[in-house]
């Protein structure tokens, strides 16, 4: 294990030769290739499913990162270039559709040896995440079509015939994954039992604070940022016409997070089914899967962050050591990460399970939970080590 993590002023390492190729173009992909070469590894990232809704990247222009991603990524130098179209998040607000105030944390954040709740520009993050490749790693026009592993170094055969011998496969292609289909005895994901909405909310919620209003069948988030507000709406309907109706449910006079929401129509809502992913192994000979492609969590949780501290501990372990050793490390230490955050959630499986309407109490608890726990520690800046021990 290295001593130290790189620093953003450290030169970039000399490339090992190890050849990887990331399938999944998204935050998550771009996260993986970045720490990968950081390591001195020679991350390919192509395009992973074409699934993703039309219209959802003009929708959905912010991401909250908890302080554990943060951290990870302020090692090589994003934070600081993100930072100036981003939002610190000092309060969470959570709300009953009603107006009362079921719980408001503040974040601990505020020295100089800490990492805030930053709330930031998605596409910007993924500009400096490209930033951090070699020039035309990043080949979002290739899509794989075959892959054959056999247990020995994968070949992938793409869209254009053309066949490419890789040291490794990384699937950050989400729930959907192509890698986990093509090389993973897995069933096929399952319907959670929500789709999650996004929308713009321009005017609505108060600086500085993700507000969040809870009914008896779906919720609301409103996220601030620096060039308006994100919002998030979570429905157990697959269908525009009813989220719409739903999310004019929450919009109410004096309302501590509702009070400014100017609710849009179907035609302003992007919705994605949401997943429930759990398959048996991350890791099979030379593949290994991050992020959603690994495992699903419910809806408004932390799966970016999560997925940003998987690819560096994979990062990290494939710098310490080759295939497949680093990899049984890597899945052996996100595991005991997830069986730990399952534990502090839900003592008897809720987030494992379909949704119903009946079932978005336990939704919530699972999110107080999950916010109570985490604004109640200081993340410590060397990141994914003290975020893995809670």
């Amino acid at each position: 294990m290295p001593d130290r993590t790189p620093s953003a002023e450290d030169d970039p390492p000399a490339t090992d030769g190890r050849q990887v190729l990331v399938v999944g173009d998204g935050l998550v992909g771009l996260s993986a290739a970045a720490f990968l070469s950081r390591r001195g590894l020679d991350p390919t990232v192509v395009a992973g499913p074409a699934d993703r809704p039309a219209g959802q990247e003009a929708v959905e222009r912010c991401v909250v990162l908890w302080p554990s991603a943060v951290a990870l990524l302020a090692e090589i130098g994003v934070i600081a270039e993100v930072a100036p179209a981003s939002v610190e998040i000092g309060t969470w607000l959570v709300s009953s559709r009603e107006g009362t105030v079921l719980d408001r944390l503040e974040t601990a954040h505020g020295g100089s040896d800490d990492h805030p709740f930053l709330a930031v520009d998605r596409r910007r993050l993924g500009r400096v995440l490209r930033d951090r490749l070699r020039t035309n790693s990043v080949r979002v026009t290739k899509r794989p079509r075959r892959l054959r592993s056999d247990g020995g170094f994968p070949e992938v055969e793409f869209e254009d015939g053309v066949s490419e011998r890789f040291d490794l496969v990384v699937g950050a292609d989400g729930s959907d994954s192509w890698v986990r289909a093509a090389g993973f005895p897995t069933p096929n994901p399952g319907h959670r039992g929500t789709t999650t909405w996004s929308f713009r909310a321009d005017g609505a919620g108060e600086p500085g604070t993700v507000g969040e209003a809870w009914g008896a069948d779906a919720m609301v988030a409103l996220v601030p940022t620096a060039s308006g507000t994100c919002g998030r709406l979570v429905t157990t309907t697959d269908e525009a016409v009813a989220a719409a109706e739903a999310l004019a449910r929450f919009e109410r006079d004096g309302h501590p997070v509702t009070r400014a929401l100017d609710p849009p129509g179907p035609d302003g809502l992007v919705g994605s089914v949401d997943r429930v992913v759990r398959p048996d192994a991350w890791v099979s000979g030379r593949l290994a899967l991050v992020g959603d492609a690994a495992r699903s969590l419910p809806p408004c949780s932390l799966a970016l962050s999560l997925a940003v501290e998987d690819t560096h501990v994979l990062a990290e372990e494939l710098a310490a050591t080759g295939c497949p050793a680093a990899l049984e490390r890597y899945e052996h230490r996100r595991r005991g990460r997830l069986q730990r955050l399952d534990r502090r959630l839900s003592a008897d499986g809720t987030g494992r399970h379909p949704l119903t309407a009946a079932g978005f109490p336990d939704l919530l608890e699972l999110r107080l939970a999950l916010l109570r726990s985490s604004f109640a520690r200081r993340p410590s800046p060397s990141g994914v080590s003290s975020t893995e021990r809670r």
